[in-house]
């Protein structure tokens, strides 16, 4: 299972080995090194495993070979490596840093904790182990923590562009979307060839509505590396964005063959079937992202949305429940399922949940309507009114916001039998109107 490519900030570690007086295996173990360097991987193990066959105790053979194999996104290997560098050399920092980098790659994150924090008690100004601690702090959602590690690992080596990346992705995890851009920026300008670093920048893009330059990151990245399955699922997100569904499925596609474990692939894919209006696959994505991982909330909420528009309001109304459950500042989830205690006219626990929301999220003006519409029916004009005004201040043309909630109230009040109904609605089209 992959969620969010934690990976790709972290990063395996290589040590040369000093050039005076090399025996043959460290020469081996140092050619490894010019070539990873290079970016030719295979070759490079293939030093190293020379260099491992003529001396099995030189932990920096083991600790390069672990970095290559963590290039490969062979993260068991990387492991293994990892950990029989510390088994020969405990005192090795880098070799931590290695197999922090193979736990995050793993999901692993509180293992890479632990051994992030050893490579910094063994050497306190290595900043890769920052950077790395700053992965696992992020894989575990511990974002103050993580943001503290990435800028020491940026203080202490300004040129790192994973730990920009890193600094990133906690600046994305808490919505401050241009900060995150920013420090991605630097990040590629730093490494122009990062691949995950213009993937990031793209799905931050997305988010903000700026589909052309997601579009064209996403772009960038897959063809600086056409296997990585995040890049493609990116530019799906941008297709999705102005509307050219089929090209976004085609898209979603290339990143599950790519990588058939990754949970966000799925989820996106179920999202642009569901919009082509195509329920019985979206649902078979969702599920299929739950089975993956059965802590994934949006597939749990995006779920419930296509069951409730199938009509299966149970099944609806326990994903968003579950939702909630897995995710407590969940606030579309707690709308979501608002609208279903809505629809069985249980106004009260609509009105507890649209709270709920509004409190989560209170710059969306979506919750403040419904939970008027739920005072109305329980004939409570002044909160309605109440609600309907910070619907509409929100708004983004809140004139134009203002008359057509008027004009809707007074589509209701025309027809209206119900002399309760039509008192509560009179009085709050006379307060609106008065503003």
């Amino acid at each position: 299972m992959r969620r969010l490519g934690i990976a790709a900030m972290a990063l395996a570690l290589v040590v040369a080995v000093s050039c005076g007086g090399l025996s043959e295996a460290q020469k081996h173990s140092n050619q490894g090194l010019e070539l990873q360097q290079a970016g030719k991987l295979e070759e490079a193990i293939q030093e190293y495993d020379k260099a491992i066959e003529l001396d099995p105790h030189l932990a920096e053979a083991y600790v390069n070979r672990a970095g290559a194999y963590f290039a490969l996104g062979d993260y068991d290997s990387a492991l293994a490596d990892a950990t029989k560098a510390i088994e020969l050399d405990p005192g090795l920092a880098e070799a931590y840093v290695s197999r922090a980098a193979a736990y995050s790659g793993l999901n692993e994150y509180d293992s890479a904790l632990v051994d992030a924090t050893k490579a910094i008690e063994l050497d306190p100004d290595l900043a890769m182990a920052y950077g790395n601690r700053a992965a696992a702090y992020l894989g575990l959602n511990e974002y103050d923590s993580a943001l503290a590690d990435a800028s020491k690992a940026i203080e202490l080596d300004p040129k790192l562009a994973r730990a920009h990346m890193a600094r990133g992705r906690v600046y994305y995890g808490t919505g401050k979307l241009e900060q995150a851009i920013a420090d991605y920026d630097t990040a590629i300008q730093l490494d122009p060839d990062f691949a995950g670093a213009y993937v990031d920048r793209a799905i931050a893009h997305n988010d903000l509505n700026e589909y052309d330059s997601a579009l064209a990151d996403a772009t960038k990245a897959i063809e600086l590396d056409p296997k990585l399955a995040r890049a493609h699922m990116a530019r799906g997100l941008a297709y999705h964005g102005t509307g050219k569904l089929e090209q976004a499925i085609a898209e979603y596609d290339a990143a599950i063959e790519l990588d058939s474990d990754l949970v966000e692939a799925y989820v996106n894919r179920g999202n642009a079937y569901d919009d082509s209006g195509q329920p019985d696959r979206a649902l078979a994505d969702y599920s299929k992202a739950i089975e993956l991982d059965p802590d994934e909330a949006k597939a749990y909420r995006n779920r419930g949305v296509t069951y409730l528009r199938l009509g299966k309001v149970d099944e609806a109304l326990a994903d968003f429940s579950k939702a909630i459950e897995l995710k407590p500042d969940y606030a579309v989830a707690y709308e979501s399922r608002g609208d279903i205690y809505f629809g069985r006219r249980n106004y009260e626990q609509a009105v507890v949940d649209y709270t709920k929301a509004i409190e989560l999220d209170p710059a969306n003006p979506n919750p403040y309507w419904s939970r008027a519409t739920a005072h109305l029916m329980r004939r409570d004009s002044p909160r309605a009114t109440g609600d309907l005004e910070m619907y509409i201040s929100l708004s983004a043309e809140p004139d134009k916001a203002r008359a057509e909630v008027i004009a809707g109230l007074e589509a209701e009040l025309a027809p209206s039998t119900d002399p309760g109904m039509t008192k509560v609605l009179r009085l709050v089209l006379e307060s609106l109107r008065r503003q």
